[in-house]
């Protein structure tokens, strides 16, 4: 865990509302939120089973639901008048409830919809009334340019809450927005599934002998983690400046690194600017065999198996 901030404290004394806080971004919020010492944590979810589950890892037991500074809350965002009575009292929301799951969202749209938009639509509505301080929208990576249900609903949502600014009247109510990619080991990610595979004796499923955890698109719009990266080439275009890119690159893992390089690279950036990345050695990755069986071309380069037909456009 990171070192804690020295200095004053954000949430020192405050009253902090989690919505979607049994899930995976909740539990972390709540950690840190603790290290704060806020005068209450509280978690707003639907999921009982989930909260009693929570609630017994923090030493609780069955003095569910109130222990300390942590309160559990039962209600669902959909319905205005829980989010409402949940946010009495409150001076920071944290907005994480929402439908993430990509297949899901395209087999069931209604459904985000009414949790992803219209729930966050009764967030808003409640922190204006309750006048909250601050109601912070945890978002996707999806959101730009989506091409999903899911990526879609969540774009609308993040316009809701910068909109809510303009709407406010003289209520003090601040919102805004963060994003967030794919986060290994979280609920929905495929390490679970493989670590459960592996614990009841394999076999361990995969889409291609061939794939790596490298992958890519040959259309790297399509690729969630660097998508607002082109989305700045676009806006920015020659003024964006890849220097200062590809130095924050080489401060992350070697594989992130080189799933920057070869999106850069499509861009039109000089291949020798990005020699310092091509280069970086992955250790316990199979090199990519080109003449193998794959669904689409291999860059020996990047180490990347791309998956999808299609041109890049610079």
């Amino acid at each position: 865990m990171a070192e804690k901030p020295k200095g004053k404290r954000l949430f020192s004394g405050k009253r902090v509302l989690v919505t979607g806080g049994t899930g995976s971004f909740g539990h972390q919020i709540v950690d840190r939120l603790l290290e704060e010492g806020p005068e209450e944590i509280r978690i707003f979810s639907r999921d009982e089973d989930k909260q009693v589950r929570m609630s017994e890892e923090y030493g609780m037991g069955h003095q569910y639901p109130k222990k300390a500074s942590m309160n559990f809350v039962i209600g669902d965002i959909r319905n205005p008048n829980s989010v409402r009575q949940a946010m009495r009292g409150i001076d920071v929301v944290f907005h994480a409830a929402a439908l993430k799951q990509v297949p899901l969202c395209e087999y069931h749209v209604w459904e985000a919809v009414q949790t992803n938009i219209i729930g966050a639509q009764n967030v808003i509505q409640a922190a204006i009334e309750e006048e909250v301080e601050k109601v912070i929208a945890i978002s996707t990576d999806k959101a730009v340019k989506p091409v999903n249900a899911m990526g879609m609903t969540k774009a609308i949502q993040e316009k809701l809450f910068t909109a809510a600014n303009f709407h406010k009247a003289k209520k003090r109510t601040v919102f805004a927005c963060v994003r967030y990619g794919n986060v290994v080991g979280s609920r929905g990610s495929v390490i679970p599934l493989f670590k459960r595979q592996i614990e009841s004796g394999g076999p361990v499923t995969i889409t291609d002998p061939e794939r790596t955890l490298l992958d890519g698109l040959s259309m790297p719009q399509y690729c969630g983690d660097f998508a607002e990266l082109l989305h700045a080439f676009e806006v920015r275009g020659s003024g964006l400046n890849v220097q200062r890119i590809i130095e924050y690159a080489l401060k992350l893992d070697a594989a992130a690194a080189k799933r920057l390089g070869w999106v850069l690279e499509r861009q039109g950036v000089e291949p020798s600017r990005l020699e310092t990345l091509a280069s970086l050695p992955i250790k316990g990755y199979r090199k990519l065999d080109p003449t193998g069986p794959r669904k689409g071309p291999c860059s020996a380069r990047w180490m990347i198996q791309e998956n999808l037909p299609g041109k890049v456009q610079p």
